[in-house]
């Protein structure tokens, strides 16, 4: 019974793996400091798959919300210069045993993964949280906010000087705390 048991697990965890997961309902959120004391918080739509173990998001720096649309199209543009560089892109693999198999089942991993932007690779680890909470669906979330080095993403020289200038401000704090949450809906093969 106990090799029966085995060999169906195994089985079911190569389905796992043989399916393609889509992103949906997800979003990069980051809080940055203006001026040395006041928080900007906001958010960035993605989309994005996983199949088999590696994963892409793509990241839509024209999607800035920070609840003020003048100051998300002056971080668009003056920042992000979304019009020549409109998207990063987060790439990386999860362990094979990262999605949990039974509904209401949590795992929490480290994720290894790199962000593609403007030319240059970053690698950044994420510690996530991954829920199954349907047959076909799955919750992953940050653990806890990253900090993410503007410097690392080319964004020092140039961009942060042109924002400060464009919106007035004495500083803006050279990093951003990053979380992802997301839903992952699998297609079957």
């Amino acid at each position: 019974m106990r090799l029966l048991a085995s060999l169906l697990v195994t089985c079911l965890s190569s389905l796992v793996w043989a399916e393609t997961w889509n992103l949906s309902e997800s979003s990069v959120h980051f809080t940055s400091i203006k001026n040395g004391v006041a928080p900007v918080a906001g958010s960035l739509k993605t989309s994005g798959t996983l199949t088999g173990t590696s994963f892409q998001v793509e990241v839509d720096l024209n999607s800035v919300d920070t609840g003020n649309p003048l100051r998300d199209r002056n971080i668009a543009t003056a920042l992000f210069e979304a019009m020549t560089f409109p998207k990063m892109v987060l790439t990386g693999r999860l362990p094979k045993d990262a999605i949990p198999a039974k509904l209401g089942e949590t795992r929490r991993i480290e994720v290894a993964s790199t962000i593609d932007y403007r030319g240059t690779k970053t690698p950044v680890n994420f510690p996530m949280v991954l829920t199954r909470i349907g047959e076909h669906q799955i919750i992953m979330a940050t653990a806890h906010a990253v900090s993410v080095s503007l410097s690392s993403l080319g964004l020092m020289n140039g961009a942060l000087e042109a924002l400060i200038k464009l919106c007035q401000h004495k500083a803006v704090a050279p990093f951003a705390l990053v979380t992802f949450s997301g839903s992952w809906n699998s297609t079957k093969p």
